[in-house]
């Protein structure tokens, strides 16, 4: 029998598959049929997953509304309803959570692949996610990613449960190969590809054109690549997508001009849970650095989408103003709004980081144009302390600059 974790996440998957999609959610032009809304929060001893007055109030009807109307016999009534008719009377007289979450994986779940588990009656669908494509999945959807990877993005307070995990995610994640999760009541998610296709196993959502943001600063990478401070992809420079936390801690570390101390550094190490091997060094370094101390629950945040306070908080601290202890310089939240008025950004450009997306096309413009900035002591630029350590060469630093010909606005 599956842990109670699991268990509880199955309980919620099969009650809101039958408040959502009532066992007949198909896809007709692009779009799943997903029903009514339905809340789910992420639970613990105290503040079950399903409230008992939820179930009562809300689930119980529904279910014997079902049961009564669609499910009469195991041939009209669909892949569910002769087990509900048999499993319906004793599982809605004891409605606890444990009872309804062995209902669930005793009876109505079954192996899909990989090892996920999914309703028997298959109200999931194959979702094939292309860079032209979004998916917007309601409150109480589930998702699963078969192949590739889907940037889960948020509006306001939207959250996920992450299974495997059993954490509840805040922000814009990005959900690799085997993740599932269950999006929460606090608000839905849009799902898009990061740099390739993905197929996904959902319960509910509506696919719709992506609208892609174009890079504008490719002078800009190239050359903060001509003083070796921005490496890009295997595939490119992807300017167009967003920054994740990994990549941007890489980018300030070599920065700080500090990358060949991360990397030469003997057994590093970290004890975050989702950190690739290629980023172990960095981590390390900005650990007992104090540059970063992850995101919570042992978790660096590898997969998170970084914004522009909290990149700009990174390259605050590059240039020696301090976030933390009893007399900061700053506050995290408005970090963007501390380097205008420090003269670091100008006001445009504060105002076009912090609208839209913050993407790797916005990570390149303010990585180097924080280059001409002072640092808090007044004596010298970040440019020309990194080539006063000799992590950026003079000679590439002026070939760099002279090959930049826009306009600061």
């Amino acid at each position: 029998m599956p842990n109670l974790s699991l268990k509880r996440f199955c309980a919620a998957v099969i009650a809101f598959s039958l408040v959502l999609t009532a066992g007949s959610a198909v896809f007709t032009a692009r779009q799943l049929d997903v029903g009514a809304n339905a809340s789910l929060s992420a639970g613990s001893a105290s503040d079950p997953l399903i409230s008992r007055a939820y179930l009562e109030n809300i689930t119980k009807p529904y279910l014997l509304t079902y049961i009564n109307q669609k499910f009469g016999t195991s041939h009209d009534g669909g892949p569910y309803g002769q087990v509900i008719r048999e499993k319906g009377d004793s599982a809605l007289a004891d409605i606890s959570k444990e009872r309804l979450a062995d209902l669930t994986v005793d009876d109505l779940m079954q192996p899909y692949q990989n090892g996920i588990m999914a309703p028997g009656g298959g109200n999931y669908q194959l979702v094939r996610l292309t860079d032209t494509d979004s998916l917007i999945v309601p409150s109480g959807a589930t998702v699963y990613v078969l192949s590739g990877n889907a940037m889960g993005l948020t509006a306001g307070t939207a959250t996920a449960i992450d299974v495997f995990q059993g954490k509840e995610l805040s922000g814009d994640w990005l959900y690799v190969t085997g993740r599932q999760l269950v999006v929460t009541e606090r608000g839905g998610m849009r799902f898009e590809t990061l740099d390739e296709e993905a197929t996904l196993l959902v319960s509910g959502g509506q696919m719709t054109a992506r609208q892609k943001p174009s890079s504008q600063y490719t002078d800009l990478a190239d050359a903060l690549k001509t003083m070796g401070l921005f490496v890009g992809t295997d595939k490119g420079y992807k300017l167009e997508r967003p920054a994740l936390r990994g990549e941007a801690l890489a980018l300030v570390i070599r920065l700080l001009g500090k990358e060949s101390a991360a990397l030469s550094a003997k057994n590093p190490a970290t004890d975050f849970s989702d950190v690739l091997p290629w980023l172990v060094p960095y981590a390390s370094y900005a650990v007992k650095n104090g540059i970063t101390i992850g995101v919570g629950n042992g978790m660096f945040g590898y997969y998170l989408a970084i914004n522009a306070n909290e990149y700009m908080t990174f390259l605050l601290r590059a240039l020696g103003y301090k976030d933390t202890g009893a007399n900061p310089d700053f506050h995290y939240k408005s970090a963007i709004e501390f380097a205008v008025s420090k003269k670091i950004l100008t006001a445009n450009e504060g105002a076009m980081l912090l609208s839209g997306q913050f993407t790797r096309d916005k990570l390149v413009y303010i990585s180097y144009y924080t280059l001409f900035a002072y640092t808090k002591d007044g004596n010298k630029t970040l440019l020309q302390t990194l080539i006063d350590g000799g992590a950026v060469s003079l000679a590439n630093a002026e070939k760099a600059v002279a090959s930049v010909t826009r306009v600061r606005k």
